[in-house]
């Protein structure tokens, strides 16, 4: 799976397949959603590019609201 952000601000779901015959997938997501896919894939590291720190900030903000 795969993630960017588009011109808009909204992100990116990409979902590939190495099925022959079946084509990658993609879907625009929630902030959260997006963020969610990004724990979820262990790649934490993409928080601190530029572009994801819209996620960033909610990550901390989620972070903050568990203490």
């Amino acid at each position: 799976m795969g993630i960017t952000k588009l011109k808009s601000g909204k992100f990116v779901l990409i979902y590939g397949t190495e099925w022959e015959g079946e084509r990658d997938t993609a879907s625009v997501v929630s902030d959260e959603e997006a963020l969610f896919a990004v724990l979820k894939s262990g790649h934490d590291e993409l928080l601190d590019q530029p572009k994801y720190a819209r996620l960033k900030a909610l990550s901390d903000k989620m972070d903050g609201e568990e203490e």
